[in-house]
């Protein structure tokens, strides 16, 4: 915007020198006192030939002459507008694309341009007011038009210039309007994020206590292994036992059946025999009793171990469950809300 003003400033301090170059070949061209350079001064205006002077002041009656319009005044004049024109269009372009730098802008740049520009419109008026000449009334109306012109030019400066002020002020609330957004979208991200770690954390808890149950699962597991181990050994006992028991028995009947001639060495090996057998008979008890409490102790773990497993699966799935629904909701929230988040991937 600055460097587009200085190129501005320089074209029109070359304007202006071109403008006293022609002023002052009018004024060589014409050689005839102060008061034809006095009145030749003109801004949009060609240096006057000698012919024009004197069809204008001829010096006799009998001389007549014709009053030509010079092209290069009108050619001045196209100049002119064409560099009004395009200024102004360079000033147009430089607002649409710096609206960012307008929104910086304050009020007091804003009135010191405009009174800047009115400043330079009215010099510009007074300023060929004062060059209009009175020997040449025939082109008074080209300037009265070209100072028209002017004019419209500058007062549409104003206009765009309170046209790009109201966009500005639009601009201004639209990014007030959107960075307070903006804000509040990044305020919920943060405590959507925050709620993601605190799930994460509770589902790392979950995910070691959940292992936790598994490893005391397989040592129930051991136990009751052992248990069973221990069960299997009193069973075997008490098999050999009673087929300890049916092989006294045995032999009691074989000794029953012979005909022994000596009755003391009979009873001496009944007594045997039945001893061999009662202590046969307590042990078979011994080891029953034995299995019947082992049995016992192995179907309350039994009993334990399939509690735990039971327990162990709701919990998961309700956890499972739990945690899937509340990253769900998490997610319809966010999303409600204008933010998204990627859900956990160790779900």
């Amino acid at each position: 915007m600055v460097e587009q003003q200085i190129l501005i400033d320089q074209l029109k301090e070359k304007l202006e020198k071109l403008m006293v170059v022609k002023t002052w070949d009018f004024s060589s061209a014409c050689g005839d006192g102060p008061a034809v350079t006095a009145s030749a001064r003109r801004p949009y205006s060609v240096p006057l030939l000698k012919s024009m002077l004197h069809s204008l002041y001829p010096s006799s009656g009998t001389e007549t002459g014709k009053v030509y319009t010079s092209p290069p005044a009108f050619s001045l004049a196209r100049m002119m507008a064409g560099f009004r024109a395009r200024s102004q269009m360079i000033l147009s372009y430089i607002e649409d694309q710096d609206e960012v730098l307008h929104c910086h802008l304050s009020d007091q740049s804003d009135e010191e341009k405009e009174n800047t520009d009115s400043q330079k419109h009215s010099i510009n008026q007074r300023w060929t007011r004062k060059q209009a000449s009175p020997c040449f009334p025939f082109e008074q109306s080209d300037m009265k038009c070209q100072v028209d012109k002017s004019s419209l030019c500058d007062k549409s400066v104003p206009q765009t210039d309170t046209a790009t002020g109201e966009e500005i002020d639009c601009l201004q609330k639209s990014h007030v309007f959107n960075m307070q957004k903006l804000k509040n979208s990044e305020l919920r991200l943060t405590e959507a994020k925050q709620k993601m770690r605190e799930l994460a954390l509770h589902i790392k808890m979950k995910e070691e206590l959940i292992k936790e149950l598994v490893r005391t699962g397989k040592d129930a597991e051991c136990v009751s292994r052992q248990y069973s181990l221990k069960i299997t050994k009193p069973e075997q006992e008490s098999e050999q036992a009673k087929m300890e028991l049916a092989e006294t028995e045995k032999q009691l009947q074989e000794l029953e059946n012979k005909e022994l001639r000596e009755l003391p060495e009979k009873a001496k090996l009944q007594k045997e025999f039945r001893k061999k057998m009662d202590a046969a008979k307590l042990k078979v008890q011994e080891l029953q009793l034995k299995m019947e409490q082992q049995q016992k102790i192995l179907k309350l773990k039994d009993r334990e171990i399939a509690a735990f497993k039971k327990k162990k699966n709701n919990s998961v799935g309700t956890l499972q469950k739990s945690e899937v629904a509340n990253l769900f909701q998490i997610c319809v929230d966010t999303e409600k809300k204008g933010v998204f988040i990627h859900p956990v991937s160790s779900l």
